[in-house]
């Protein structure tokens, strides 16, 4: 996972006055439905995790954007740059998106991946069971903006739906003061596992805030909690 913040600022100071903001300090604002939403990085498996817009310094004009990505490359992502494109701005609150853009335009930014790796790898090899499967964990990872975990399904599933039951193993992080974000349902990817098969999978989510690691108490994955250090 990474994160890439944006600041986007008016040339006309008024521009984003009438703009709702919410008690959670986030702002009223959404893109248009064309351009990539979130950076795209050459020769990789990428994705957006989550992105919102909120005002770092209400005495200036400006507003941010947020987006929580993940890629997947050989090699990592340090060093890489990742291409985005942007399309209108429009006002957001309870009745949905406005009908007219407040800002009209399309804007194309390369973002340069140049950073620090903060993640931890926790688990490699452990196993457990989903469903009636045998699961192994292939690769746990924690860091300070989301989970990702990488894992081997195999055998007979109990029960089968139409969605992707194989995304749907456990995965709670529990921080030390007590509250737990659940990736559960997070996005994911993978294959459908057939019968007395196999199938690899990987599940990841962007947390809604920066936590430090060193607060986790366990990250759950089926019925294994696994602590950081242990």
């Amino acid at each position: 996972f990474y994160a890439v913040v944006y600041t986007l600022e008016p040339e006309d100071p008024a521009l984003f006055d009438g703009v709702e903001r919410f008690e959670d300090g986030k702002v009223g604002l959404a893109l248009g439905p064309e351009g990539s939403f979130f950076p795209l990085v050459s020769d990789s498996d990428s994705g957006s995790a989550s992105a919102y817009f909120y005002d770092a310094d209400p005495a200036d004009p400006a507003l941010q954007l947020v987006q929580l990505c993940w890629a997947q490359t050989e090699g990592g992502l340090a060093g890489q740059t990742a291409h985005v494109t942007l399309h209108d701005l429009y006002g957001w609150g309870d009745e949905g998106r406005s009908a007219e853009p407040i800002a009209a335009g399309t804007w194309e930014l390369d973002v340069p991946l140049e950073y620090e790796d903060t993640s931890v790898e926790l688990a490699s090899g452990l196993e457990t069971t989903f469903n009636g499967c045998n699961v192994t964990i292939d690769r746990l990872t924690l860091s300070a903006i989301g989970v990702h975990v990488e894992y081997t399904l195999s055998g007979d599933p109990l029960e089968v739906s139409r969605q992707s039951w194989e995304l749907n193993i456990p995965v709670v992080v529990t921080l030390k003061d007590g509250p737990s974000i659940d990736a559960t349902w997070s996005g994911g990817s993978g294959e459908t596992l057939e019968a007395g098969g196999t199938a690899r999978m990987n599940k990841g989510m962007g947390f809604d805030r920066i936590i430090d690691v060193e607060d986790v108490a366990s990250v759950r994955v089926g019925d294994l909690w696994i602590e950081p250090g242990a």
